[in-house]
């Protein structure tokens, strides 16, 4: 059939490049208020995504893939909002 490691691969790629950037997605609405807003945070966490994938491109450190920035981009949404609901008051 196939092996272990052809199904494991691509599930730890997919969980980690989510995963590493909840915390970042958690943070960055709490380190900069006007980050609370969706717009805005899209706006500098996906800038902030195609500068690390640049980097990495330009430093050959990695590869730079489309896929990591949707991957990268949906950890910060789950971030932000669990920012939202855990750390926003409520009126």
């Amino acid at each position: 059939m196939f092996e272990k490691k052809e199904f494991w691969m691509p599930m730890i790629n997919l969980a980690g490049n989510i995963g590493v950037f909840i915390p970042i997605g958690f943070l960055f609405p709490a380190l900069f208020k006007n980050l609370t807003r969706f717009i805005w945070f899209s706006l500098v966490f996906i800038s902030t995504i195609l500068i690390l994938e640049t980097l990495q491109l330009i430093f050959q450190a990695g590869t730079a893939d489309i896929d990591d920035v949707i991957l990268n981009y949906i950890g910060g949404i789950i971030g932000w909002k669990l920012f939202q609901h855990f750390c926003l008051i409520k009126s």
